[in-house]
């Protein structure tokens, strides 16, 4: 089965409603995932992932027991990490010797 890939606002939509009215991620965070995603491949999985990743990187980056927002510079490692291949990634962390 082909399916069509899903719009910006059905994506938001999705990621809505999976964090069950949880205040986790800014609205403009949810807005940028899903514009990118939807622009790129319009696959939900991979917008999920990303919010999943933009999470993990959110409470890395806090102070211990802090309870942190994910917000747009989480989201936006996220993305860099997400969209970029293992190739460029090995060659922009090799060492400048």
């Amino acid at each position: 089965m082909s399916f069509q890939p899903y719009t910006h606002k059905q994506l938001q939509q999705i990621i809505t409603s999976r964090l069950n009215h949880i205040k986790a991620l800014e609205d403009d965070a949810i807005q940028l995932v899903s514009r990118k995603v939807a622009a790129l491949s319009g696959d939900a999985r991979r917008c999920l992932d990303i919010c999943r990743r933009a999470t993990e990187i959110c409470e890395f980056s806090a102070k211990k027991g802090e309870a942190s927002l994910v917000r747009m510079p989480h989201v936006m490692e996220a993305l860099d990490e997400m969209f970029s291949s293992p190739y460029v990634m090995a060659i922009r962390y090799l060492p400048l010797v």
